[in-house]
Order: structure tokens, then C-alpha cells, then sequence
């Protein structure tokens, strides 16, 4: 009798290892998402931040100074800038923004 019953221990012990793996299997099959067909809605990229601390040029900044920008494109800086209407604004009170050019791809002859 012993022996039958191990065996049926290993038998469900089987069971419910095989079953666990189907459930996941299952679930991750389930998370996954199909492409979009067609066109993307296209976004218009509007950002507003608010409250920053600006720095023009060496010696020169402006304190709570917002900058507006559309489709990467600074449109305008200043204290005295509202964000527009549509846009969408980030509070970078205590934040510092400073111009700056950074290329990731640039190849320098060695």
C-alpha cells in the first residue's frame, strides 16, 4: 500500500506542476497585445514647464521661468510666458534648465 500511494503523491505532484505551467503559460499569452493596424493617432507633442529656474547664458537666469515647447521646438521663454491653452504642464519648481546640445551618435576621428 505504501508504495501506491507515493506513486499517486508523485502522480498529483505531476498533475499540479503541469496544470501551474499551462496557467502560465496561458496568462502570459494573454497579456500579450496585438500591433495596431493602420495609422497611429498622431499627438501633437504641446509641453509647458512651469516654475524653472532658466539659465540663458553664462551670468544670465531667470527665476520661475516657463518654457513652452511644440514638437521639440522651443517656442517661447520667459517669467512672464503662460502656458497655452492644449498644453500639457510640468511643475519644475525647484528644477534647473540650461541649454544644452548633446549628440549621442557623434563619431570623432581617433
Amino acid at each position: 500500500m505504501r508504495g501506491a500511494s507515493g506513486a499517486s503523491a508523485a502522480s498529483a505532484a505531476a498533475a499540479l506542476f503541469a496544470f501551474g505551467c499551462a496557467t502560465v503559460l496561458a496568462t502570459a499569452a494573454a497579456a500579450q497585445q496585438a500591433p495596431v493596424n493602420g495609422m497611429r493617432p498622431a499627438e501633437p507633442a504641446r509641453h509647458a514647464l512651469v516654475g524653472a529656474t532658466v539659465i540663458v547664458a553664462p551670468g544670465v537666469t531667470l527665476e520661475k521661468a516657463t518654457v513652452v515647447l511644440r514638437d521639440g521646438v522651443i517656442e517661447a521663454i520667459g517669467a512672464d510666458v503662460a502656458p497655452p491653452a492644449g498644453y500639457r504642464v510640468f511643475d519644475f519648481t525647484g528644477k534647473t534648465i540650461f541649454p544644452a546640445f548633446i549628440e549621442a551618435a557623434l563619431v570623432t576621428d581617433s
